[in-house]
């Protein structure tokens, strides 16, 4: 029997099974980022969502669809202008949601997010997009990211999990780790 709560991990090649029973019944996916999470059945599926939930308010990660309906958020859906290295300030731009499944917030000495114009993406700070029309907004986003959107899901983590047990899924020999634009990515070493 495995533990109730499980860590997300890497699920470049993992078995297609629940994570948490093993079963193969109605088979999702929990997840944190492309490729990483937790695979659950029917019955786990919540139990997922949560631990996902629970390991994104650890590390600072909020799932851009998760916020999309603050106010903040909104004012910027219309799009708005980044500050180019050039020092030029270039109109056009919008968020970059959906490039990426799914498509994330991080904390990394500032909160950062992926925005485009045209076929352009980069990441920039959020504080980037702070104007003195959207202050209010932007001071209630943050502090909203700040105190961790996810924080109930790590509150029932945390009152369940065990720490007497594993709660990790065993790697993959081979399987390397690297990090990508930011986030943490995994892919197998043919190699060794």
């Amino acid at each position: 029997m495995r533990n109730n709560c499980l860590e997300p991990r890497s699920l470049v090649m993992t078995r297609s099974e629940c994570f948490y029973c093993f079963g193969m019944e109605g088979l999702y996916c929990g997840q944190v980022f492309y490729n990483f999470g937790i695979r659950s059945c029917d019955n786990h599926y919540k139990a997922a969502v949560r631990d996902c939930r629970a390991y994104m308010h650890r590390e600072k990660i909020v799932h851009i669809a998760d916020v999309l309906d603050h106010p903040f958020m909104m004012e910027l859906q219309k799009g708005f202008s980044v500050l180019r290295s050039s020092g030029v300030q270039e109109a056009g731009w919008s968020l970059n949601v959906g490039t990426y499944d799914p498509e994330v917030l991080a904390y990394r000495d500032g909160w950062i997010m992926s925005v485009k114009n045209g076929d352009l993406s980069k990441r920039i700070f959020v504080s980037e997009l702070r104007t003195a029309e959207l202050e209010s907004a932007y001071c209630d986003f943050i502090d909203l990211l700040d105190k961790g959107i996810y924080k109930a899901d790590n509150d029932m983590y945390e009152s369940l999990v065990d720490r007497g047990k594993s709660t990790t899924v065993e790697d993959i020999p081979g399987l390397q780790y690297a990090i990508v634009d930011g986030i943490r990515c995994a892919y197998l070493d043919l190699t060794s």
